[in-house]
């Protein structure tokens, strides 16, 4: 039986499709499309299906079953958006202010988005879908793929959003294939919509969460505590004051006179007097989303006694406030989906509809993030062939790029099957050696183009990481898919200063052989060479969704100051090739 998930409702578009239960392909359509979260989070757009991911999935799953599958072998679609229980939601809700007019928000805006929902049943049907087509609460698709993606049998979860239908957090107790929901606490009391405000506050787009976070480290949490409580409420749960803040219409004289601050016109792009303010609202968000989050997972330890917890959501990719939650709320073990923006919940619509819908029994397990595309041999001789460079197949590929990576080049690795979700996880990354402090700031400068405040991720071997961080690595923890910050050990900051943060934290990623062989014996060939077990690994991108094929990281690999690009066992340098 095939199962396709669809998210496209808001945005970061993404298809997955199962056989009989299992992850044949789960991708997201910006890898395709080249654009950054696939599209726009409009009214007018939920409808705008991710035919490329969706046209992968096929492609993989006729190679997997040896014959040609299309929208006609599909039993069952599932889209994670209930419609009409978000226009009902959302259209008796009154504003403490005006909505801007025709958008979320309003009866225009809200009768739009559903009908452009609606209209995706029949367009799946237009396109040759003759099976059974479900509409799926968005956080039960979320919750889903935090806990049947998982390894445990029985579980807490959390989801947490800036906005389902209407709810913005959501806790369930997932047990065999159920998942009951406990409770959820509505818009306008969003942690989501509160970071992508403050992201536009400070300057930055409201997208850029990931900006806003790199930036707090620098601040102080202590001058705006009192300005951020005027907004942010804590209670059993957490209020937030939407007179202040007015998600829904660009408005920001509120925080302007919360925070005696105007709102900056430009992002933050780096750390001085004049920024000092902006970096400890920052400081402030982050210490009080750690706050309420730390509160909801020991308030969900209580409620349903699990020893486990599973988070989705786009609010779970914050590993500063995972890594506390992993060490204080009192669960054995954390799992956090490393798709838990909105693309997981493509993932998550299909797995509901196979464990809930269908009632088929599951295996708890971790669901490997490799689910994307790979590339053969053939296929990337040929995109080499056309680009111009010069290349040369490579017998022993790992210990000639730990060469080079000791050496202090910056090598673009592409290897195997793409990631699933927003962490490049070894096989789309770049890949430096931690130990020289001066590879960041070329990163961040030359390759990436982005700020100089912005940290990166050591890579370390799953087995060593206890020798180098502040961390036990657990089968399934955050840990493993670069969702987690930890400490790093005393003396470890002068042996590896491009990848701890200045809080003394990483972002780390434990790499084991079971998931990620190449990688893991590339890391430990650099190991034999330098008697460090660690690797900087950032994604493979500039400014660009992360690449995909051979030839984006061709593309990629041109315009950018990047030493050597790696694409399976080919070694490519930047000299033209000669032509005879």
């Amino acid at each position: 039986m095939l199962v396709l998930g669809i998210n496209c409702a808001y945005h970061e578009s993404a298809a997955c499709l199962l056989y009989n239960g299992r992850v044949v392909a789960a991708v997201e359509e910006e890898r395709f499309n080249r654009r950054k979260r696939a599209k726009a989070s409009l009214v007018t757009n939920a409808d705008e299906l991710p035919l490329h991911a969706v046209s992968h999935c096929f492609e993989a799953a006729s190679k997997l079953l040896g014959k040609n599958v299309d929208w006609s072998s599909i039993d069952h679609v599932g889209f994670s958006m209930l419609p009409e229980e978000r226009y009902r939601r959302n259209t008796e809700h009154a504003h403490p202010y005006t909505p801007l007019e025709g958008d979320f928000g309003t009866g225009t805006g809200e009768a739009l988005f559903r009908d452009r929902c609606l209209s995706v049943r029949e367009n799946v049907g237009a396109l040759g879908f003759a099976g059974s087509f479900h509409y799926i609460s968005h956080h039960q698709c979320h919750a889903a793929s935090a806990f049947h993606a998982s390894p445990f049998e029985d579980a807490a979860v959390l989801v947490v959003d800036g906005i389902a239908e209407f709810e913005s957090t959501t806790a369930y107790h997932g047990r065999g294939e159920a998942l009951e929901k406990l409770w959820s606490l509505d818009y306008p009391h969003s942690l989501g919509f509160l970071w992508e405000k403050m992201s536009q506050f400070l300057g930055f787009s409201e997208y850029d969460a990931c900006k806003v976070m790199g930036l707090a480290s620098y601040g102080d949490p202590a001058p705006f505590a009192h300005h951020f409580s005027q907004f942010v409420r804590n209670t059993d749960r957490f209020e937030i004051d939407d007179a202040v803040l007015h998600f829904r219409n660009g408005n920001f004289r509120g925080l302007e006179d919360a925070f005696g601050l105007s709102k900056r016109n430009n992002p933050v792009c780096s750390y001085s007097a004049e920024t000092k303010p902006y970096a400890d609202i920052a400081a402030t968000l982050q210490h009080k989303t750690e706050e309420i989050l730390l509160h909801l997972a020991k308030k969900l330890r209580a409620e349903t006694g699990s020893a486990n917890l599973g988070m989705a959501g786009g609010v779970a990719l914050n590993c500063v406030a995972n890594g506390r939650i992993a060490a204080e709320s009192g669960f054995d073990r954390v799992f956090v989906q490393p798709a838990s923006h909105d693309a997981g919940t493509a993932l998550g619509a299909a797995l509901s509809i196979w464990h809930e819908r269908l009632a088929k029994p599951r295996t708890p397990e971790n669901v490997s993030p490799y689910t994307g595309p790979s590339f053969t041999d053939e296929e990337i001789r040929v995109a080499l062939e056309k680009s111009g460079f010069a290349f040369q197949k490579i017998d022993d590929i790992t210990s000639h790029v730990a060469d080079l990576l000791a050496d202090g080049a910056i090598v673009a690795w592409f290897q195997g099957r793409m990631e699933f979700g927003p962490r490049a996880l070894g096989n789309r990354s770049l890949l430096a050696d931690p130990r020289r402090e001066s590879v960041r700031e070329v990163l961040n400068e030359k390759v990436k183009h982005r700020e100089p405040f912005r940290p990166f991720c050591p890579s370390v071997l799953a087995e060593r990481a206890a020798d180098w961080f502040d961390v036990e690595p657990q089968s399934g923890g955050p840990e493993y898919y670069m969702l987690r910050a930890v400490d790093a050990k005393e003396g470890v900051r002068e042996k590896i200063p491009a990848v701890v943060h200045v809080d003394g934290t990483c972002r780390i990623q434990a790499v084991d052989s079971a998931m990620n062989a190449r990688y893991h014996e590339l890391i430990s060939k650099f190991e034999e060479r330098t008697g460090v077990p660690v690797l900087l690994n950032t994604s493979f991108n500039d400014t660009e969704p992360i690449v995909c094929r051979p030839e984006d990281a061709i593309e990629t690999f041109r315009k950018t100051r990047i030493d050597w690009l790696v694409l399976g066992d080919y070694c490519v340098s930047r000299k033209a090739r000669d032509p005879s």
